[in-house]
């Protein structure tokens, strides 16, 4: 089975896709981390940005591997990831790769060699992919189809406290010490919510970060959107979910119950109800709403579209 996790920077996929795929038990796909490895690789060797056959070498040549972390780290680090034997996970985090990723992936050559590794990837597996053109070139006959958004002002400060974050962990680091990544974590869980983040901008120098980070937010979103190949759009069949007045935990519920009506409607032949391994666990302990998921399903895949 295979849940399409697409939409712009910022809207939540990695944090929500990473947790779906922890709670349902399947695979979880970074393909942007992909496309990033690659503009960051070309960056390394200074290759020109604009040579698609070159930039097409690289990922038709290059292996890019993954290294999942355990699931009760999924939701609070990056999954790592390599190429040529590299470990990038961190290198293609940075604003340098985020101010050309955009161009790398807009080249045929990239995208059709990087689109056939993330279909060999998902054959014949349960996986949760995000990207942004996952439903719409990748699988578009993905059982489950989710577009994830949010206003471009709370994206923009999302990005910003997840920058700032960064920032004072490689400080704490680099002065030896410990670091309270309390905080961190719990903006990381609050993220989802509309007024997130606002609270930061209390400072002018703050507020100048949040407007470059805005501008950068808005040029991505233009960028991704308006290519010629695969550009940025949710799927005809894909459900639309607005994230920025959300949790993270409605979020997921709202996906998990999105797969087991999925999975009623295909497979459980007139089964009331699917239970998922990952679910039926927590039911059976009692404990669903611990493991922020909800059983209440909307009455079809179609009337969530609406």
């Amino acid at each position: 089975m295979i849940i399409a996790l697409d939409g712009p920077a910022g809207s939540g996929k990695s944090t929500i896709a990473k947790r779906v795929a922890s709670q349902l038990g399947f695979t979880y796909l970074d393909t942007g981390a992909m496309y990033r490895a690659v503009a960051w690789l070309a960056l390394h060797r200074g290759i020109n940005l604009d040579d698609g056959t070159a930039l097409g070498r690289i990922a038709a040549d290059e292996p890019i591997d993954f290294d999942n972390p355990s699931q009760e780290a999924q939701d609070t680090e990056l999954t790592g990831v390599s190429i040529s034997g590299q470990d990038v996970t961190t290198q293609i985090r940075t604003p340098q790769v985020d101010a050309v990723v955009s161009k790398v992936s807009a080249h045929a050559e990239v995208r059709r060699a990087l689109v056939d590794a993330q279909r060999r990837i998902g054959a014949g597996r349960d996986v949760v992919m995000e990207g942004r053109d996952i439903a719409t070139v990748v699988f578009p006959a993905a059982e489950v189809k989710i577009f994830l958004t949010a206003s471009p002002e709370v994206r923009a400060a999302r990005r910003f406290v997840q920058n700032a974050t960064k920032d004072d962990a490689t400080n704490a680091q680099g002065s030896g010490a410990a670091g309270d990544t309390s905080q961190g974590n719990s903006e990381k869980a609050s993220f989802m919510q509309g007024n997130f983040g606002q609270d930061s901008f209390a400072k002018g120098d703050d507020q100048t970060r949040h407007q470059q980070m805005l501008e950068q937010i808005n040029r991505r979103d233009k960028l991704d959107s308006e290519r010629d190949l695969s550009p940025l759009r949710a799927a005809t069949d894909s459900v639309i979910i607005d994230t920025s007045e959300m949790t993270i935990e409605q979020v997921c519920q709202k996906i998990v119950a999105l797969v087991c009506r999925w999975q009623c409607e295909h497979q459980c032949e007139g089964a009331s109800r699917p239970i998922l391994p990952a679910v039926k666990q927590h039911d059976d302990e009692g404990d669903s709403h611990k493991a922020g998921i909800s059983l209440q399903m909307p009455p079809s895949i179609e009337d969530a579209r609406r």
